[in-house]
Order: C-alpha cells, then structure tokens, then sequence
C-alpha cells in the first residue's frame, strides 16, 4: 500500500522525466483556460458595468439626438477616430442641419416618446447684482421649456427640486424675470467692498474640504430676502465692470489685470448702479439641488464633498451654482445681448441664422420604445442619435463575436489538450509497463496505480489552470493599461504625427466601443469565482484526461510486464 506521499513522489518524478513534452501538454491547458477564463471575465465585465449604469440613475429611456446626419453605411469606429486625432468636435455638414423649434416639434409627434427636453447652455448671458455691494462672478444659464418642467419630468433629467419649487413662465417683454437656481448660486457672488481676498467670495469648496474653520459659512445674504437684479451689460458696461473689479483687486495688492486698449476710453465707474446695461428686476421661484442637501436647512457639507469625488460629480456641482430660465426668456436676453456685447454672444446657426439649441434629448414613455424612436428619428428625419439602451445593445452584439470566437478557441485548444494529456499518459504507460509489473508484484495495489496515472494527469491540468488564469488576469490588466495610455490627451495629441501611436489610438476606439461601457472601469475584470473555476476546470481536464490511460495501467498483466524489455 503506498502512501499519499509515495505518489505525489513518483507522479513529479515522471513528469519532470520528459519535461518538453510535460511543458507542451502544460502549455495547451494554459491556452485553453485563458480563453474561456476571458470569455467568461468579458461577459462579466459588460454585465457589471450594464448594473452599475443602472444603479447610477442614468435613464435608460433617453435619447440624445447628434446635430449630425446619419449614414447607415459610414464606418463609425474609423470616424470617431478621425475626429478624435484631428480634434474635431463636428462635421462638416453640422451647421446645415435644424437643431431648433422645428425638430423639437417633429420628435414630439414620434410614436412612443414622452416629451421632448431641448437645454441651451451659455457662461455670459447676465450678471446678477444686490445694491452695490454684491455681483455675481462665474456661473452657468440653463434654459429649458418651461412648460414641460414638472418635477416628474425634471427627476427623469437627473434633476431635483426642492420642496415648493416652481417653473413661472415670464410674460413677453416684461422687465421681471422669473428664474430658478441651484441651491449653491447664492455663493456666486463678489463682494465689492471686500478688504482681504478671503472675503471676497465664500466658496462652498472651502467648507466641503474644510479650508475654513467656520462649519457653516453662511452666504453673504439670504437671497430669499434680497431684492435680486439682473444685468445684461453693453460693450461699454462690461469694460466698466472689469475695471471696477480690477480696482478692488488692485487695493488688495492684486496685480493690475487691466489691457492697454482700455485705458484709452473713460469706464470710469464708482457703483453697479453707474454701470451700463440692461436691467431687470429677478424673482427666484425655487431651487434646485441634489440629494439630502439643503442650504437652508440642511447643509450636508460631506453630501457634496462625497459628490465631488465620483466621476463627473463637479458637474452636478456645478448645476448646483446654475441658474434656470425658461426658453423664450432666454432667447429674448439673448437678442438683447446680441445687439449689446463686442463678445460675439451667439447662440444660432452661423449661415442662416436660425436659432439653435445646444442639447435635445427625447425621453420614451418606457424603454421597449426607445428602439422604434431611434429608428424612427434615424430613418426619417435622418440625424445620429445616442442612448443608453442603444450603446448596451450595440457594444453586446459587438462583444457576442469575439465572446463566441473566444469560446469556440478555447473548447478546441481543451479538447486538444485533453487529447494530448491522454496521449502523453498512454505513451508514459508503453515506456514505464515494466516498472507497473514491479509495482504490482511487490504488492502495490490497483487503487494506488491508478491514483498515481490521475495525480500526474492533475498535476499538468492544475498547472495549466493556474498559469492560464494568471495569464488571463495578466491580458486584462495590460488591456486596461493599454486603455489609460491611449486615452491620455497628451499621447492623443502627440498620435496625430505618429502612424503607430494613431494605429493604437483607433484599436483602443474599437475595442473599448465593446466592452467598456462605464468611464474609468478596467476593460476587463475577472471576479475571484472566475479565478477558482478557471484553477478547478484545468484541474478538471486533467482528470478527465487521465481516467482512460488510468485504467488501462491497472489492466497491465504482472507477469507480462516483467518478461516485456526496456
């Protein structure tokens, strides 16, 4: 009877007598393993990531229509490449195309949407103002149709309303603006009669990272209270305002920012009131804001801390210091600034002047109807479009081919593995039949012969399982570490005079367009369950292997083993 010892003894002594051949069967179970451990780590990876796209609240009923027409047979990936070497954000035929009223009134009519959500999004429209004391500094002006701003609608964008928030449509031309506001936009604000540069402006960034030792630092004024005025300031006025602050910098020992082209003309100025432009009186009627925080009543400081360090959380910051109009509010002060600014301020087509929005989104009455919109808006009105559902479906078709080529690979280099297992345990059975004899005459038993052929089978297929699996988490990283590199802006800018540099730049395009459908997330990712069935499946194709070339060794007769010659 031998010992457990005994055998693992003589299995690795065997073994390691013909190691080339050990080696070879060795290396076919990596193959095989690593393509089915990546097969099974990609359809891991698109499955996570579509849960944790659905966890993070993004709708999977919206559809983003492109300002770009669509061409069924034009080569995506190959395009998306082009513009991203040559840093082109449109194509060339953007400009000829309606994004206004006319489409919004079109995509309302298709089968299955709910509504429609046209945004325009601009830095420079107006300044607000408290006296003369407070003007506000940077901030974002979102305009949306007011009409269809119900807080169901609004929750569907990602937005939330705090309690009797209301969207008030203005009437024409009236000189009282209705507006809502993020619930950080009364931070916005300069002081004009500040004495030190930590007064000048009380950042809610500095109370979120603890800067400032105050918990809560109040805003310089309740903007409930506060008779609020908004200016669209004229050529002149903005020079005015610049020099006014310029001043105010200049007397806390900031360096005099002011150009020498306006020295030559008078902006002398000693109040907002003197300032030239536009004025017009605001009425806040309610706030965004996000999540438990409220900056009334519960300022969660951590809330927006936590906020801050997702991805892309500074911009839901950031609407949080925005203000809300309603569209044709919008259009109107953009006229006005239009007619009054030297910026350039434009919010229209370049050629024909139409008005433009800067984002339509159409949202489906549930998500079985995105799929007919899509088509609809593709086929028959001809522009590009792109959601969620339809980026899940897409990078699933793309992933199912390399998944089944993967698959298929791998089942055949098993196969073929498990043939070459068996093969080399039979020919070490015709090379050692006179040492079995030997075994059992001197009293060995069938079980332990037996145990002997399937522990060195199971040894090559462990090994195999384990260098596979290895392997396979070593592809996955470099995949991701390929990923990070090629998505660097510095390496893209640089791929643009380099052939092989733009080469990887479009694999990457491509292969990520398949398989990477959350920013950030490795390319790959292989769960621990994958790790222990990918050792345990090598382990297991040994075994299997084995079990024929086993029980033929326990069938060899003694005394014909010991007459046969080495």
């Amino acid at each position: 009877m031998m010992r457990i010892s005994d055998i693992i003894e003589f299995s690795v002594k065997n073994l390691t007598r013909r190691k080339l051949r050990t080696f070879l069967t060795i290396a076919g179970i990596v193959l095989g393993t690593c393509s089915i451990v990546l097969t099974f780590a990609f359809s891991y990876t698109i499955t996570t990531n579509i849960e944790e796209v659905m966890k993070s609240g993004a709708d999977i009923n919206q559809i983003t229509i492109l300002r770009r027409k669509y061409n069924p047979n034009k080569g995506e990936n190959k395009k998306k490449n082009r513009e991203l070497l040559q840093n082109q954000n449109q194509d060339q035929d953007d400009e000829t195309l309606d994004y206004g009223d006319e489409l919004v009134e079109k995509l309302s009519k298709i089968n299955g949407v709910d509504f429609v959500f046209p945004q325009c999004e601009t830095y420079d429209l107006m300044h607000f103002c408290v006296g003369n004391q407070y003007v506000s500094s940077y901030f974002t002006t979102m305009a949306f149709d007011f009409n269809i701003c119900t807080p169901a609608n609004l929750k569907k964008m990602g937005y939330t309303l705090a309690p009797n928030c209301k969207f008030i449509k203005n009437t024409p031309k009236s000189k009282k603006k209705n507006i809502v506001v993020g619930s950080l936009f009364p931070y916005r604000f300069l002081d004009l009669k500040a004495k030190r540069w930590e007064d000048l402006q009380r950042s809610p960034y500095r109370v979120m990272y603890s800067y400032d030792t105050k918990k809560d630092m109040e805003p310089f004024f309740d903007i409930r209270k506060e008779k609020l005025k908004g200016i669209i300031f004229n050529s002149s006025g903005e020079k005015q305002l610049r020099k006014l602050i310029e001043k105010l910098y200049s007397q806390m020992d900031s360096e005099n920012l002011a150009d020498e082209d306006d020295e030559t003309e008078d902006v002398s100025v000693t109040s907002l009131e003197n300032i030239s432009g536009d004025r017009f009186d605001i009425n806040i009627t309610g706030f965004l804001t996000e999540g438990d925080f409220d900056l009334f009543n519960n300022r969660n400081w951590q809330l927006l801390k936590e906020l801050d360090e997702k991805e892309n959380g500074w911009q839901k910051i950031d609407n949080l210091g925005s203000i809300y109009m309603d569209i044709d509010t919008f259009k109107e002060l953009k006229k006005i600034k239009e007619k009054s600014s030297i910026n350039n301020f434009n919010s229209s087509d370049s050629k024909n002047n139409k008005f433009a929005y800067d984002t339509i989104t159409v949202v489906a009455k549930d998500w079985n109807a995105v799929q007919g919109i899509v088509e609809a808006v593709q086929n028959n009105l001809n522009y590009k479009t792109k959601s969620l559902l339809g980026d899940i479906k897409e990078k699933q078709k793309q992933s199912a081919g390399i998944r089944s080529m993967l698959l298929a690979l791998g089942v055949i280099t098993v196969i073929v593995s498990a043939l070459g297992i068996a093969n080399m345990m039979f020919m070490s059975i015709s090379e050692r039949t006179k040492e079995i004899g030997v075994m059992k005459v001197l009293g060995c038993s069938l079980r332990n012969i037996r145990e002997m052929f399937l522990t060195e089978a199971g040894t090559v297929g462990l090994c195999g399982g384990i260098i596979g699996v290895g392997s396979s988490y070593g592809i996955a990283k470099g995949l991701s570490a390929i990923v990070r590199l090629a998505s660097n802006e510095n390496f893209i800018q640089s791929a643009v005079n380099n052939k092989f540099r733009a080469e990887l730049v479009e694999f990457v395009n491509n292969f990520t367009n398949m398989f990477d459908l959350m920013e950030g997330k490795d390319v790959i990712t292989i769960p621990i369950y994958l790790i222990i069935g990918g050792i345990l499946f090598g382990l297991l194709v040994g075994l299997v292997s084995g079990l024929a070339p086993a029980n033929r060794a326990v069938k060899i007769s003694a005394l014909a083993a010991i007459k046969q010659e080495q």
